[in-house]
């Protein structure tokens, strides 16, 4: 039986630019499993470090909170990501120039702690018919991860340790 929860680890920063920029609408990657690493819970699944949620907020906060880390390549690969996001979105005209400006420039001048994560509690039952299995050749492992466009706030929690 499936888990009632997915979870995912994102950053603040992308947090609050989704949630100023698109009317609180979120675009995140999930999956059943808090933390692969836990074997009892999770027997058979495989979830590498780029996939497992906990070992995702353990990165980021290591990087941001702990030992701030300016290099830090996930950091860098959320920026790359994030930015790609915004120009799909400003293609699809989702949002103006204007914004697709202050969404890029508000990335470039982020402090370190704006980097920080979260971790999302996402009600499966609430967004199961929007789920979205993410293709083996996108995955970084056989481990089930999905997608979720168009995620409401009524619809997770989000949690800073």
């Amino acid at each position: 039986m499936p888990s009632p929860f997915l979870y995912s680890t994102n950053p603040l920063i992308k947090y609050q630019l989704q949630r100023d920029y698109f009317n609180h609408i979120h675009f995140v990657w999930c999956t059943d499993c808090f933390d692969g690493r836990k074997q009892l819970l999770h027997p058979g699944e495989p979830f590498p470090p780029s996939s497992n949620p906990a070992e995702l907020y353990e990165s980021l906060r290591a990087a941001t909170v702990e030992r701030p880390d300016w290099h830090n390549g996930s950091i860098a690969q959320w920026k790359v990501t994030m930015k790609a996001r915004i120009l799909k979105e400003a293609l699809a005209g989702s949002i103006d120039k204007e914004a697709e400006k202050d969404l890029i420039l508000r990335l470039d001048k982020a402090e370190i702690l704006d980097w920080r994560p979260l971790l999302y509690v996402i009600s499966r039952r609430a967004v199961q018919r929007r789920l979205k299995r993410v293709a083996l050749s996108n995955r970084a492992s056989p481990s089930m991860e999905y997608q979720i466009h168009d995620l409401r706030p009524a619809e997770f929690d989000v949690l800073e340790f």
